[in-house]
């Protein structure tokens, strides 16, 4: 079996990485943190189960099973209702755990027969773990992952298509760009569970209000360095730069995936790129401008939806905002940043009953109740793709917008082909005032190169 080329590591930190070989998703709790929120999850949910209903610890092979409760006698004999288990593999933290702990309950309430195994993986192990237990043929019958690991799936046949099932009131029911990152044509490979991506965070202790344009922002940046501060610190990796040239009014990938900077929007790109550069330090892939911001240097930071609660951990929860995009340019376009998604995928191969009972499950997952219970901001906390979800925190309502109206994250791309020359382009002309035609022309020669070298045997 093929392996898995793509994001084995996606979620190890805050966004994708596909441009450092898609290097780990979403590092925000789901890190050291982690291990010790599993093990008081554990303790919460060992308080009122039975050892048999605990979820399995992490790194154990073995499923803990949520048993139901045992069914009345009707009659003399035994009563006799079938189960089917439904197994479902993720690499949740604790509070998303609590979750789903609570969406089950409920579930269970009309549907006493199903039963649930639900399999903990840390975010590295998870996609290969899975990979290994198709072979084995003990593959679980939902696993919840990154958008970007749907084609892949697909193509190897671990996932289904799901088309043939989709009602038109949840496909109405779903945000469009959460479709975005869960179809390819006419296959949908999963359902968007969950809206990610990159949004502009504020600190109001150091800057009260938000910037309608970047002009604005150059002029408090002109203020901020007479008293030797800086309003942001840059990451212009590409995760983080490229949905920036939306801001020139210009589309970034064509439908294939392929870059369009150097047909169109190029220049105009790199030019904002250096004034944004202008306005504090310059980083490229690296958390420096994170750290910044969360020990109140910086007032603004571009970072992951899934940042949210290290950063209100660090900044408090009514100093931290979300900000629109400021606009650029006289025709003033808004700047954007990259949605991404977390689909639950409909794993290949399991029995006719076992299908049914994981898409109706499936259908609840994404029912106002259970959505209400993930989209609860002391909880789960996460951005729901169901337009029938009413959100009522701040953060995660500005939040939503801001990934609505985003660049959808691409599935196919040359994102990882093209990064050394387009970060090459970038230094130059940000931290070398190099001319941006020239830096242009001088990438898309590198990238023809790679390309042909690629394409070698």
């Amino acid at each position: 079996m093929r392996k898995i080329s793509k994001s084995e590591n996606f979620r190890q930190r805050p966004y994708p990485r596909p441009i450092r070989a898609l290097q780990t998703r979403v590092f925000s709790l789901r890190h050291g943190r982690k291990w010790i929120a599993l093990l008081l999850a554990l303790a919460l949910f060992a308080c009122g189960t039975s050892p048999s209903e605990r979820l399995a610890q992490p790194g154990e092979v073995e499923q803990a099973t949520l048993t139901p409760a045992p069914l009345p006698t009707l009659t003399s004999l035994p009563s006799i209702t079938p189960t089917e288990t439904i197994a479902i593999w993720l690499d949740w933290d604790f509070d998303e755990l609590r979750g789903m702990h609570a969406i089950i309950e409920r579930y269970r309430i009309d549907h006493p027969e199903v039963q649930f195994a639900i399999t903990y993986r840390t975010s590295e192990q998870l996609l290969p773990a899975f990979v290994s237990s198709v072979e084995s043929g003990q593959a679980p019958s939902i696993l919840l992952g990154p958008s970007l690991w749907g084609p892949d799936l697909r193509e190897q046949g671990l996932i289904l298509n799901l088309s043939p099932l989709l009602d038109p009131g949840m496909e109405s029911n779903i945000h469009p760009i959460a479709w975005t990152q869960a179809a390819e044509g006419t296959q949908l490979f999963g359902l968007p569970l969950e809206l990610l991506g990159m949004v502009l965070y504020r600190n109001r202790t150091l800057a009260a209000e938000p910037v309608a344009d970047v002009e604005q922002w150059q002029q408090i940046a002109e203020q901020m360095a007479a008293e030797d501060r800086k309003p942001i610190s840059l990451d212009l990796g590409l995760e983080v730069s490229l949905p920036l040239m939306a801001g020139c009014g210009e589309e970034v990938f064509n439908p294939r995936g392929e870059l369009l900077l150097f047909e169109r929007g190029g220049e105009c790109w790199l030019n904002l790129l250096t004034v944004l550069g202008s306005l504090g330090q310059v980083d490229f892939s690296s958390d420096e401008g994170l750290q910044q911001f969360k020990s109140g240097q910086t007032a603004w930071v571009i970072a992951s939806t899934e940042m949210r609660a290290e950063l209100i951990e660090a900044v408090g929860v009514t100093n931290l905002e979300v900000d629109p995009w400021p606009v650029y340019g006289s025709e003033s376009f808004p700047l954007r940043g990259f949605t991404w998604s977390e689909n639950a995928y409909l794993v290949a191969g399991s029995s006719e009953s076992n299908l049914e009972a994981s898409w109706n499950f499936l259908q609840f997952l994404f029912s106002p109740e259970a959505q209400g219970i993930l989209s609860d901001p002391g909880g789960a906390a996460h951005i729901p793709t169901t337009s029938a979800t009413e959100l009522t925190d701040g953060l995660l309502l500005e939040s939503s917008s801001m990934l609505r109206t985003g660049i959808p994250y691409p599935l196919r791309s040359e994102l990882e082909l093209v990064q050394e020359p387009i970060l090459a382009a970038i230094q130059a002309v940000v931290l070398q005032g190099a001319d941006p035609n020239f830096a242009l022309r001088l990438a898309e020669e590198r990238l023809e190169l790679l390309r042909s070298s690629s394409l070698t045997p």
